[in-house]
């Protein structure tokens, strides 16, 4: 024991001061030596022995040779760092435990988090992808209704082209097949201009919810919805009957050039000037034949007329059969790349979901190399302690 303050005792009492801890001492059973760490002045010599540095000194290092000594303190430091190390291993276990019961409920909110997200980003794929279609079932009915638009005007053009033909069966035959692709052509390059305008207007519509939603966009080729080439296969020629009108011109000529001789004959044996006679009635006979072909050439016409209104709906409607193929394929292809880049979003999120979670697990598992080596710490110690 070391006693300090002695200098602030009154001289006299200092003897007794000391006196006093080594009679407690005593009672209390301890065999522990009493040192003055200085020196102080004294009223005799009794207790020269402990008084300076150098006596405290002595005793530390008669402490520190004795064998006793050392195991004991071995011994104490021992059992301190023991005593360290469980409470470290207490503490570091609640920590483990703890980690583990947030990580999971952590990893519960985590995946019913994740989930609610994938269900809602299903349900919004879903009704964009009926959006999308429904803008297909649009774009199909504008390319029935521009189409429309054409069977009326190219029907009044090609009849009107009829009525300056001088042969109605020549012009069917020969140029109404040329003029019907032609006129079907310019009407698909100008269908196709305002269809490929509408996929244009739906697909950057589509892109813009899929880069919003699915951090993707949709692709487009830009092919064609209207293939003018496809009519050349087409054959509108309907079946007409049609009266040689040449044949029957000369037939009707030569009727006339006999009716007019025979005209003349009878007027002669009548006392009548046969060539007069023979200008009237040939005059006659030619305008009638006139008009009869007349009539049978417009009658043609007509026939040629509802023919045309017949073929033209049909090529109209043989082109919106492969041009409708065409535009369900654009639509479905840009839906079929989607889907794609929806699957690779999906596997995204789900790899996310899947780190994130290991990410909790790690945070729990960062503790057992901690456990493992206060362990390894506790075993060497037993094995030096040996009873500790």
């Amino acid at each position: 024991m070391i006693v300090t303050k002695l200098d602030e005792v009154n001289e006299k009492d200092r003897v007794q001061v000391l006196q006093y801890i080594e009679h407690k001492m005593e009672k209390l059973q301890l065999n522990i030596p009493i040192y003055v760490p200085y020196t102080v002045e004294m009223p005799d010599d009794s207790f020269d022995a402990i008084m300076g540095m150098d006596k405290v000194q002595c005793q530390i290092e008669s402490w520190m040779a004795d064998s006793r000594r050392r195991k004991l303190t071995e011994d104490w430091i021992l059992a301190r760092t023991l005593s360290v190390l469980d409470v470290s291993e207490r503490m570091i276990l609640d920590k483990q435990i703890m980690a583990q019961e947030s990580n999971e409920e952590l990893k519960r909110k985590l995946i019913l988090e994740k989930k609610n997200t994938l269900s809602s980003a299903r349900i919004k794929w879903e009704d964009l992808r009926l959006k999308f279609m429904e803008k297909s079932n649009c774009c199909h009915q504008l390319l029935y209704n521009k189409a429309g638009e054409y069977k009326e005007s190219v029907t009044e053009r090609l009849q009107y082209e009829l009525m300056h033909a001088q042969s109605p069966q020549k012009w069917w035959e020969e140029d109404f097949p040329y003029c019907l692709k032609l006129e079907i052509s310019q009407m698909a390059a100008e269908v196709n201009n305002v269809i490929i305008r509408q996929i244009h207007e739906d697909i950057s519509w589509f892109d813009r919810k899929l880069a919003e939603d699915f951090q993707s966009n949709a692709a487009y080729t830009g092919k064609p919805a209207i293939d003018s080439g496809q009519f050349e296969n087409f054959n509108p020629i309907e079946k007409l009957e049609f009266e040689d009108m040449n044949q029957k011109r000369n037939l009707t000529r030569i009727g006339t050039s006999v009716v007019t001789l025979a005209g003349a004959l009878l007027m002669s044996s009548m006392g009548m000037m046969p060539i007069i006679a023979t200008i009237g009635i040939g005059t006659a006979a030619s305008i009638l034949t006139d008009q009869t072909f007349r009539k049978k050439m417009d009658e043609q016409k007509e026939d040629v007329k509802g023919a045309i209104a017949r073929a033209v709906p049909q090529a109209i409607e043989y082109s919106l059969d492969d041009s409708n193929r065409r535009l369900s394929k654009i639509y479905e292809d840009v839906l079929e790349e989607s889907e794609k880049s929806e699957k690779v979003w999906l596997e995204t999120q789900n790899q996310m979901l899947v780190e994130a979670v290991a990410g909790l697990e790690q945070t729990a598992e960062k503790y057992k190399p901690l456990l493992e080596k206060i362990a390894y710490q506790k075993e060497a110690i037993y094995q030096l302690g040996g009873n500790i």
